[in-house]
Parts: structure tokens; C-alpha cells; sequence
């Protein structure tokens, strides 16, 4: 059981470096505004993201499996060998700073997204504000005189 909790983690490890690059190729997307591309991306790394998670919850039901009622994996480093243990430390210091980098790398990806969106959005109205008629006095949404006059004049056709 040991065994499988350490390869567990070296496959955690693993993924996490793979989303770091993740994260990198999607700084690089919103960089060069592919939105596109960084939506199919975007899928990618919640597909990872989701299996590092089933990762970690198999390594708790192994641990629960142990017979051992211990929260963290710290607590049931006494029934791993010697050398798992060094391997266990080591892959956990690994997993924990993959984890800080990929956290870092995805709030500053989130950064510029909503900068993006920010931007995208005062464009938009920018243009709104530039078609739109500054006199109320025109057409209405449906194509006739916004206020219309009740008494019969001859522009409009009525006598």
C-alpha cells in the first residue's frame, strides 16, 4: 500500500509540472489575444486539474485502507520504510512547490484575463457611446419617431 500511496504522488507531481506548462502556454495565448485558443486550453487544464484531485483522494481512501486515522500523510510517515520516507518527503516538498508556482502562474493568468475583459468591455461601450444619438429626438427601437405629435400635421402625412 505504500507503494502505491508514493507512485500516487510521484503521478501528482508529474501533473502538476505538466499544468505548470499549462499555465505557461495560457500566458502565452492571452498575451497574443487567441481567445480561442486559450478556451480549448482552458478545458485542458480543468480535465488535469480534476484528475490531480481524484489523485489526492485515492491517496486518502489508501490511507484510510492503512486502518489509520490520520488527516495529513505526515501522520502516517512512521509505517513507511526508511527510504519511502526520504522519497515521501521528497515528493511532497516537490508537489507543495509545484503547487505554490502553479498558483502563482494562474493568478497572474486571471489577472490579465479580467484586464482583457476590463479592456474588451470599455471598448464596447466606448463604441456604444459612438453610435448611439446624442438627441433623443430620432427614431425609437422599433423603427418610428420616438415621441410622436397627436395632433395631425402635414409632414407626417395626416390632414
Amino acid at each position: 500500500m505504500q507503494k502505491v500511496i508514493i507512485q500516487s504522488l510521484a503521478r501528482q507531481a508529474k501533473g502538476l509540472v505538466l499544468l505548470g506548462s499549462l499555465l505557461d502556454q495560457e500566458l502565452r495565448l492571452l498575451k497574443t489575444n487567441a481567445p480561442q485558443a486559450v478556451a480549448g486550453l482552458e478545458f485542458s487544464i480543468q480535465e488535469l486539474l480534476r484528475q490531480i484531485a481524484s489523485e489526492k483522494a485515492w491517496v486518502a481512501s489508501c490511507m484510510r485502507a492503512m486502518g489509520v486515522e490520520a488527516v495529513h500523510l505526515t501522520d502516517v510517515m512512521d509505517l513507511f520504510a526508511h527510504d519511502e520516507r526520504v522519497r515521501l518527503e521528497e515528493l511532497l516538498a516537490a508537489i507543495d512547490k509545484y503547487q505554490q508556482e502553479c498558483a502563482r502562474k494562474a493568478a497572474m493568468n486571471a489577472d490579465i484575463a479580467k484586464a482583457l475583459q476590463d479592456q474588451s468591455n470599455s471598448l464596447l461601450s466606448f463604441f456604444r457611446d459612438q453610435v448611439m444619438p446624442t438627441s433623443q429626438h430620432t427614431y425609437s427601437s422599433h423603427g418610428r419617431w420616438s415621441a410622436r405629435t397627436r395632433t395631425a400635421t402635414l409632414i407626417s402625412g395626416r390632414l
